[in-house]
């Protein structure tokens, strides 16, 4: 976001690292979109050398600073609106 892409595609569950994300660019980015991407992430990575408290601090141009919690996706008291949305998941 500090580099002025659009938030990136959490990767699938289950989780085997904490935090991890898939770059899945579409057939509609240029090559140079692409380069542009690239270029980011190694200035990313030089700055997680460099001054590592800057990158763990990061975003800082966003409108939201802090992370949403996402452990709503597989606990039932949060997702489950319904009687009949909870019984289901809990019968699987």
């Amino acid at each position: 976001m500090d580099y002025g892409f659009q938030d990136y595609f959490a990767s699938h569950h289950p989780r085997i690292i904490p935090e991890p994300f898939t770059p899945e660019p579409v057939e509609t980015y240029s090559k140079a979109d692409m380069d542009e991407y690239v270029d980011a992430f190694k200035a990313i990575a030089e700055e997680a050398r460099t001054n590592p408290e800057l990158v763990k601090s990061a975003p800082h141009k966003a409108a939201l600073a802090t992370q949403i919690d996402e452990d709503g996706i597989t606990d039932i008291a949060k997702f489950a609106t319904t009687w009949r949305a909870y019984k289901k998941f809990v019968e699987k």
